[in-house]
């Protein structure tokens, strides 16, 4: 099938050129291209505005409560988006990159993959829950959650690994849209809910302030969150109208 512009949301667009120059400058890197510019540089697409939702409190408590077998795909994907929801909407670039050595005395460290800025959270108890399925015998080097391949980092490229998590991302959402059909959500399910869900929640918290949440989402700037609570979280502005 012939994929048209129309086909294509806008953010999709800008999603797509961004990969391709992600994936243009590391070939030129590794000496694939001998061009030195990229023309993807030139190609500018702004995103779009976007209607973001997250789960309500009674769908997380659907998605809990399933009978799913252990070890199946499905299982495993519950896992990682709860986890993911738990940890203040940890993004599945971090969650499937997470070792073991990330763990020290119940607190998470790593590095986040988008920002490349450090995180340092506690593994509250409902994410240590889900840790401890996956423990067994565990080299510090190993990955918590079995997404990626132990590949060889010294014969594996940045295209390659890229792709990897890409593949791994995309088959994770499909499984997620099993789950909400299973659940009886009716919304396009992926697993960056798991993002807006937590800022959703925390925003109906006690001391769940943009500052607060910012911190805990990792969010380059107080705008970006601000901008997150915005478009998830109509109550407070519903109070106003009664």
């Amino acid at each position: 099938t012939q994929v048209t512009r129309q086909n294509l949301s806008q953010n999709t667009i800008q999603t797509t050129m961004s990969r391709f120059r992600t994936l243009y400058r590391q070939a030129i890197s590794e000496g694939m291209i001998a061009v030195q510019s990229n023309p993807f540089d030139k190609i500018k697409v702004e995103r779009g505005n976007t209607h973001r939702i997250g789960l309500t409190q009674d769908e997380v408590n659907r998605i809990i409560n399933l009978d799913l077998e252990e070890h199946t795909a499905l299982w495993h994907t519950r896992n990682y988006f709860l986890f993911s929801m738990y940890m203040a909407g940890m993004r599945i670039s971090d969650v499937m990159s997470l070792k073991w050595e990330n763990i020290v005395d119940d607190r998470l460290f790593y590095q986040m993959q988008k920002t490349k800025s450090s995180r340092s959270i506690p593994l509250i108890s409902q994410a240590k829950v889900i840790v401890e399925l996956y423990r067994n015998n565990n080299k510090p080097s190993d990955y918590i959650f079995p997404i990626l391949s132990k590949y060889n980092q010294k014969k594996t490229t940045d295209i390659q690994r890229y792709n990897q998590k890409n593949s791994r991302t995309v088959s994770i959402n499909c499984q997620l849209k099993k789950i909400a059909k299973m659940a009886e959500i009716e919304k396009n399910l992926s697993f960056h809910f798991g993002r807006h869900t937590f800022a959703n929640i925390a925003s109906e918290s006690e001391g769940g302030n943009v500052y607060m949440i910012r911190q805990l989402l990792g969010n380059s700037s107080v705008s970006i969150t601000q901008y997150y609570l915005n478009c998830l979280n109509y109550k407070h502005h519903d109070n106003l109208l009664n």
